[in-house]
């Protein structure tokens, strides 16, 4: 779905998913994933910084 290999209407039939419903889980995805590339030092130190309590 992301590679847009096949269509929404396609995937949707395929999976028996509204298209409605994989848009918006696509527009989701696609908003966080850079999320997950950020912070990751931050993520650390707060680690470090709990298991020093």
């Amino acid at each position: 779905m992301l590679k847009e290999e096949k269509t929404l209407a396609q995937i949707a039939s395929e999976y028996e998913v509204h298209p409605t419903q994989l848009k918006n889980w696509r527009s989701i995805a696609l908003e966080g994933m850079a999320s997950l590339f950020e912070n990751q030092d931050s993520t650390a130190e707060l680690k470090a910084a709990h298991e020093q309590q």
